[in-house]
């Protein structure tokens, strides 16, 4: 009887170790660019994603290019704008202000394993003012699949009343700065994950001043059950 204990238990470890062996790691490496023109100055560091393996080089291929898309064409746009904001001030004979327009990239990694790829790309634009403005979008990927998610494939959004009481329990307001309570419907711009956490990234004014920076509440994956979609 114990023979036939330890070899079902020797099963069972050995299922779980192949099912751990299955979620590879992927290697992240950091493209690095910086160009300056009369009227732009742009900073991008992106994550690059590759593998050793044929079939998930491809998949990374595809999110690879999806995200070097949207870095081209945000570059893209406010190239124009520069170029038309500052050729219009050469033909209304104004002194030239003493800044450029900015483009500043940069992303964060959550997770990259053969499953899911969650990466949070932080988008810093300047345009003149009083400060530039930041923005947030969220890439979950489906590795298998070569797909992106978007958050309602992720979480149960009929579900909004729980989520948002896990929101509210694990806001953290330092200094009392944010006037506004996180939930779903209150501007939150990008939603990533990893094996322990969920995180809801709420930008700039969403919750608040300026002055109080962006906000990020992380929702402990346990704490999420029926919420949760994506297992």
């Amino acid at each position: 009887m114990k023979g036939y204990i330890f070899f079902i238990t020797g099963i069972i470890l050995l299922f779980a170790t192949c099912k751990h062996v299955e979620k590879t790691k992927l290697d992240v490496q950091i493209y690095r660019q910086v160009d300056s023109t009369d009227y732009l100055n742009v900073i991008i560091e992106q994550s690059i994603f590759a593998s050793g393996n044929l079939q998930l080089e491809k998949s990374c291929e595809v999110l690879n290019k999806e995200i070097k898309n949207r870095i081209d064409s945000l570059k893209k746009n406010l190239q124009e704008k520069a170029g038309v904001f500052f050729s219009e001030i050469r033909k209304e004979g104004i002194e030239r202000p003493q800044w450029n327009f900015e483009l500043y990239v940069r992303d964060s990694v959550f997770m990259a394993n053969s499953e899911y790829i969650s990466l949070r790309m932080m988008v810093y634009i300047f345009e003149g003012g009083a400060h530039g403005m930041t923005q947030f979008y969220a890439y979950n990927y489906d590795v298998k699949q070569q797909k992106l998610l978007n958050p309602q494939q992720i979480l149960d959004f009929g579900k909004s009343k729980e989520i948002n009481e896990l929101l509210e329990r694990n806001f953290v307001n330092t200094d009392s700065c944010f006037t506004e309570i996180p939930t779903l419907e209150n501007g939150v711009s990008a939603l990533n994950m990893n094996m322990e956490i969920f995180c809801f990234t709420y930008p700039q004014y969403a919750l608040g001043s300026y002055s109080c920076g962006y906000l990020e509440v992380n929702i402990p994956r346990v704490e999420l059950k029926e919420e949760l979609i994506l297992k």
